[in-house]
């Protein structure tokens, strides 16, 4: 009986024993797991940067009306006299359809959002026969630095990625990022296979300019491993 007694001892002491060292390993190893976060943390807000910055234009928009809304037909908007005009540029009315441009030049309509670039970004309306210039106001000159969706994707490969120089990041090391517009649908993904675990998310409120020059908001979301 007595053997009995002291074998239940023994593994009463060994089970305590066992709850403490897993106690132990458990207060070592989470926070070097927090630890590992955070500087993932700061890292994906660098990077979310370098993207951000990789993939914006500088974008002036500017809003004109007509002097006199009375019949609009083949008239048009010379635009040489604006000065914050960029080399390239489009336009779109009210509902947001995209108007005719030639040379300096845009089809009149009673509301013009023109969205002007230093680069070439999107294809230009057709030319048209321009008749009568007719006279506008400027409403609104601005100009910001927007994500452009067909910037990010000269971000895709990102063995030849400048980002992955300047950030060191080793070659066993991955990430991925991904454009989600404010209807929770993914616009934009990186191309690359996430593993199931180890897996870190970010993501940031960005404002971009979409395939149809229309201003979205979004979420950019930065996925390390």
């Amino acid at each position: 009986m007595g053997d009995k007694k002291g074998s239940h001892v023994d593994f009463a002491i060994a089970f305590v024993i066992f709850i403490t060292f897993i106690i132990f390993l458990f207060a070592i190893i989470r926070p070097a797991l927090s630890h590992k976060g955070d500087n993932l943390e700061g890292f994906a807000n660098s990077l979310s940067n370098e993207i951000i910055e990789d993939a914006s234009v500088e974008i002036t928009i500017i809003s004109i009306t007509p002097e006199n809304e009375n019949d609009l037909d083949d008239k048009c908007f010379d635009l040489s006299g604006i000065q914050e005009l960029k080399d390239h540029f489009i336009g779109k009315d009210e509902d947001g359809n995209p108007l005719n441009t030639i040379g300096r030049k845009i089809q009149a309509s009673n509301f013009v959002k023109i969205y002007s670039f230093n680069e070439s970004v999107f294809e230009a309306s057709k030319s048209f026969n321009c008749g009568e210039d007719i006279s506008y106001e400027i409403d609104l000159i601005k100009t910001e630095k927007l994500v452009i969706k067909s910037k990010l994707n000269e971000l895709v490969d990102l063995e030849e990625n400048p980002i992955r120089n300047k950030f060191n990041i080793p070659e066993n090391a991955g990430f991925a990022f991904n454009l989600i517009n404010e209807t929770q649908e993914e616009v934009f993904n990186s191309n690359k296979i996430i593993p199931d675990e180890s897996v870190y998310s970010f993501t940031y409120i960005i404002d971009y300019l979409d395939e149809n020059a229309q201003i979205r908001a979004g979420l950019l979301k930065i996925t390390l491993w």
